[in-house]
């Protein structure tokens, strides 16, 4: 079982299993054989056709390749990071088409298209493919709204601190589906999640059971959902939430340990206790409700956002010489999150165009570069001579 994992043995391979199988079953002793009544590829169907539930071995082969190409779409993995840098190159993975491809590639496309479809994506910080991942509704966004050869696109791209920005996001969907946009939920503060819709045949609630148009997660489940909330509307107060994060946290801890070798000790789970904690009151959901009568509490803290300290910094820009023009660009990293812009302007200082775009978990330098490229291939677009550049650093090109 153990090589099924890595390898894909030929048909002929599993014929000859198959073989074996059926003659374990059937055969009276090792001199004289019997009779095989049933054929193994019936023994494997379930029991409602008239099987006996027995696994295929293809059938776990293709298990297993799905399960590579969930580990592929962690990027996790080294195995993972090294297909992503030789033959994804920042594609979505549904969409690469590699030439004369090693085993396993193939391997992995012969279930992509039934795995994608299992696949649904949790927001966090947002860094999944706008287009391609399923993660508004089961299908992808390119298919809901027939969208042919769609840029590469961040989720991130069109959330900001005031929620969705609406006005761009008017420029690539419809309004019925902007609608969809507002029932999503984002928690900007945690890492984008896989879920599995289905997994071993077994269906997977991935909505709430009260009314099916929320993600049953932990955050739901024990505090904005319908069952979290009192008789009445009225939000459960922190001496009742507190615990029930705890038992999440106990749960989550130990199925760690059971399923993934994790240690399993105190410590760590009062840290994932204060973590989650900890997000409610850096996403805004704790608010001075939870803490009625216990505002002495250190968590109340947490409810009360601080305001943002606002400040003017002067930045001057120089002319490039008559005739020429100056492209101007930067990036940085916040909180994981890297992200880059630029601007052209003409000798007069008239703007020819300016960008903004997403680059996800890169480093600082990474992304700088990302940010010039993307200058420039707009230049390239507009086919714009005498280019000057200006970036990292005060360096000019």
């Amino acid at each position: 079982m153990y090589l099924l994992q890595v390898l894909q043995p030929p048909k002929a391979i599993f014929a000859k299993l198959g073989r074996i199988c059926n003659a374990f079953l059937w055969n009276k002793s090792r001199e004289a054989r019997g009779i095989h009544w049933v054929a193994w590829e019936k023994l494997c169907y379930p029991v409602e056709e008239e099987g006996i539930g027995l696994r295929s071995f293809k059938d776990m082969c293709s298990v297993f390749a799905c399960k590579l190409l969930w580990r592929l779409q962690q990027r996790e993995s080294i195995w993972a990071q090294f297909m992503h840098a030789k033959y994804i190159r920042g594609r979505h993975p549904s969409l690469v088409q590699v030439p004369r491809p090693p085993w396993s590639w193939r391997r992995l496309e012969q279930v992509r298209e039934r795995a994608e479809q299992q696949i649904h994506w949790c927001i966090g910080k947002g860094f999944i493919d706008f287009w391609y991942d399923r993660w508004l509704v089961d299908s992808p966004l390119a298919d809901v709204v027939s969208m042919v050869d769609s840029p590469h696109m961040l989720v991130t791209e069109y959330f900001g601190d005031d929620g969705w920005k609406l006005d761009r996001l008017r420029e690539w969907v419809p309004d019925w589906v902007i609608a969809l946009f507002h029932e999503a939920h984002i928690y900007p503060e945690q890492e984008d999640r896989m879920m599995m819709l289905k997994r071993v045949g077994i269906p997977i609630v991935s909505r709430c059971l009260y009314y099916g148009r929320h993600e049953e997660s932990w955050r739901h489940l024990f505090i904005t959902g319908t069952i979290a909330v009192q008789p009445g509307g009225k939000v459960r107060h922190i001496q009742t939430v507190a615990p029930l994060i705890v038992l999440w946290c106990l749960w989550k801890a130990r199925n760690n340990a059971r399923f993934e070798g994790m240690r399993f000790d105190a410590s760590g789970v009062i840290k994932m206790v204060d973590q989650m904690i900890g997000q409610l009151g850096t996403t805004g959901v704790l608010s001075a409700t939870h803490f009625r009568g216990d505002a002495e509490d250190p968590l109340a803290q947490l409810a009360a956002r601080p305001n943002r300290q606002q400040y003017c910094v002067a930045v001057s820009w120089k002319r490039p010489p008559p005739l020429f023009f100056k492209l101007n660009t930067d990036a940085s990293v916040s909180q994981g999150r890297a992200a880059g812009d630029g601007i052209l302007r003409d000798s007069s200082g008239r703007v020819v165009f300016a960008f903004y775009k997403e680059f996800g978990d890169t480093e600082v330098l990474t992304a700088e570069s990302l940010a010039l490229l993307q200058g420039l291939q707009l230049c390239q677009e507009q086919h714009v001579q005498g280019l000057l550049v200006h970036y990292y650093k005060n360096v000019v090109l």
